[in-house]
Formats: C-alpha cells, sequence, structure tokens
C-alpha cells in the first residue's frame, strides 16, 4: 500500500511540475536554431498583345513580353552578414511591321560582406557586376539598325570598402572608395576609348574614386512594396563628372500570383551620353516566390 501511494504521489507531482512549468520552456528545448543561409528567389512573366483586323480609327498590331528573376541569399552568423542578391532581366517587343526590339535585358549581381560592430554604423567590402546577355541596336528614322552592344560587351565591376549605416530597418546607406572598372571589345568605342588619345583604342577603364548608395526596401501596406537602390561614383581625378544609377520600383500584389509593377531606371554617365539615360514601364503580369 505504502508502494502504491508513493508511486500516486510521484506522479501527482510531475503532473503539477509539467502544468506550472514556463509557457514553451519545453518548445525551446527541442526548436532548432535558426539557419545561418536564407535564399529567395521570384520570378515573374510579363506580357501585353493587341493586334487590329479592319480597325477603322488606326493602331498597329503589338505584342510584348518581360521575363525577370529577382533572388537573393544572405548568411546572418553573429557579427557577420554576407549577402549576394542578383537580377537577371530580358524582354522583347514587336509593334507592327517594324522589326523586334529589346526592353530590357540585364545581368546584375551585387555581393556585399558587413561586419557588425553595433546597431547603425558598420565597415563593409563589396563588389559588383553589371552586363547584358544579348546584342542591342540603335534604330534611326528607317528602322535600320546599329549595333552598339552584345553580350557582356560592356561589362561593370566594382569594389569597395567602407561604412554603412542602417539608421532604419527600411534604409540602408554606404559610403566607401574603390574601384570602377569598365571593360569592352568590339564596342570600345563607344564605351571605354579615351579620345584625348588618336592612335590608341582602349578596352577597358579603371578608375578610383568615391562611392555611395542608398538601398530602399519599404513596405508600405499588405500588398505595396516600394523598392529603390540609388548607387553614385565619383573618380578622384573628374569630380566634375559622376555615374549616378537609380532604379525604383513601385509593386502592388494584385493577388496571390498577379503583381501591377511600376518601374523608373535612369543612368547618367557622361562618358556613354552628355544625357541622362531613363526607362519607364508599367507592367502587369504573373508573379510567383520559388523558394
Amino acid at each position: 500500500m505504502k508502494k502504491l501511494i508513493c508511486m500516486m504521489l510521484f506522479f501527482s507531482l510531475s503532473a503539477w511540475a509539467q502544468e506550472t512549468a514556463p509557457a514553451g520552456a519545453a518548445a525551446a528545448d527541442t526548436a532548432k536554431p535558426a539557419p545561418p543561409w536564407t535564399h529567395k528567389l521570384v520570378g515573374s512573366l510579363l506580357g501585353n498583345q493587341v493586334s487590329f483586323t479592319d480597325w477603322k480609327q488606326g493602331g498597329e498590331d503589338a505584342i510584348a513580353w518581360n521575363l525577370l528573376l529577382d533572388g537573393k541569399s544572405a548568411l546572418e552568423a553573429g557579427k557577420n552578414n554576407w549577402s549576394t542578391s542578383y537580377i537577371l532581366g530580358f524582354g522583347n517587343t514587336k509593334l507592327g511591321s517594324k522589326s523586334t526590339r529589346k526592353t530590357d535585358d540585364r545581368f546584375e549581381v551585387q555581393s556585399i560582406y558587413t561586419r557588425k560592430y553595433n546597431l547603425f554604423v558598420n565597415p563593409y567590402v563589396a563588389a559588383t557586376f553589371k552586363t547584358q546577355f544579348a546584342p542591342g541596336y540603335s534604330y534611326d528614322a528607317k528602322d535600320v539598325r546599329t549595333q552598339v552592344s552584345r553580350s557582356f560587351d560592356p561589362a561593370y565591376l566594382t569594389q569597395t570598402v567602407g561604412i554603412g549605416w542602417q539608421t532604419l530597418p527600411q534604409v540602408k546607406i554606404r559610403l566607401g572608395a574603390g574601384l570602377r572598372e569598365t571593360l569592352a571589345s568590339n564596342y570600345a568605342a563607344i564605351y571605354t576609348d579615351d579620345k584625348k588619345t588618336k592612335d590608341k583604342l582602349e578596352k577597358s577603364v579603371v578608375q578610383g574614386g568615391a562611392e555611395s548608395a542608398v538601398n530602399v526596401d519599404w513596405k508600405l501596406s499588405q500588398n505595396l512594396l516600394l523598392t529603390s537602390l540609388i548607387e553614385s561614383f565619383t573618380g578622384f581625378t573628374d569630380f566634375s563628372h559622376p555615374m549616378l544609377r537609380t532604379n525604383t520600383a513601385l509593386a502592388a500584389k494584385v493577388s496571390k500570383y498577379v503583381t501591377a509593377m511600376f518601374n523608373v531606371l535612369t543612368i547618367n554617365e557622361p562618358r556613354v551620353s552628355p544625357r541622362a539615360q531613363v526607362k519607364q514601364a508599367v507592367s502587369l503580369g504573373l508573379n510567383y516566390t520559388f523558394f
């Protein structure tokens, strides 16, 4: 009888201890630590088509499409953060009897390592590579085209080291110094040649300078996201002609797989063009998150 009473008392005390234990204590023991690597890949397919038959009000048949892959891999381990983002985009349009033309052609990779010492200011090293996939052409009034670029010609490589700030969770600022290399082959006369040297064709340009970047990733609402990247590079030997590049997009999630987007891309690079280059697009298409 004593053994039975002791057993009953033991089980009663065990049940009471489990009931009065702090909430989540058991879950904490079995919870798995967060993985150091996180990955994200989002793909979108945008399209537009219109055709006319005996249409008296005028107009031309048109078809356009754009494919975009936007990904990011990040390592978070203690004070170390290593983030690599990549954008691959390509698009075409066909208007009436005119030849097919590119509307998008991007291959961009950016890798940033940050050593986190405090909440706001942290040193970093970064490398960026930007180029294109397919040949590019300019067109005259008679639709005669002239090739002005091709795959990986030109290509841009930047390596920098500096200090980063993040006073808001949605805004990251970088300021540093480094090298910017422009590489070209068949079209060096447009992108890399120094007009001051008449008897030599330079196929690469290496510039030391100051770099700044502002990265905004702001979720305005549950279905509305604003992203913006403002980059500048000023050569130490030519402060009067900085390179400025901006890419701003406002994406609205219409449904689980449908997204509307407004995008503005500007490039101000005096070596290539005396005027700022601007590309603006409004699109509606399918959007899918792979992981």
